[in-house]
């Protein structure tokens, strides 16, 4: 069994790898063809996340609606209690 083979160049080189190779790769039966957006054009993720920070260090945590069953507001100050051990702000 053949092993896959990757082809990667912009579309004039690949389409030139492609007739140069023709009858080597047509013994593979299928070929997948992925096309690959420039560098260019993609996201810049470090500026992304930093936006996404940006964000979340603006949102304002409102409380939530009192307990009406004496477990479920035990168990909430259990977790409370636990991440506030924790060191976290709750």
């Amino acid at each position: 069994m053949a092993q896959s083979q990757v082809l990667e160049g912009t579309f004039d080189e690949v389409s030139a790898q492609l007739l140069d190779r023709a009858e080597e790769l047509r013994a593979y039966g299928r070929l997948r063809l992925i096309v690959v957006p420039d560098q260019a054009s993609q996201p810049d993720y470090d500026s992304v996340l930093a936006e996404l920070f940006a964000a979340a260090d603006n949102l304002v945590a409102e409380p939530g609606k009192p307990h009406s069953d004496p477990h479920e507001a035990q168990v909430s100050r259990l977790i409370a209690e636990k991440f506030r051990k924790q060191g976290l702000d709750v």
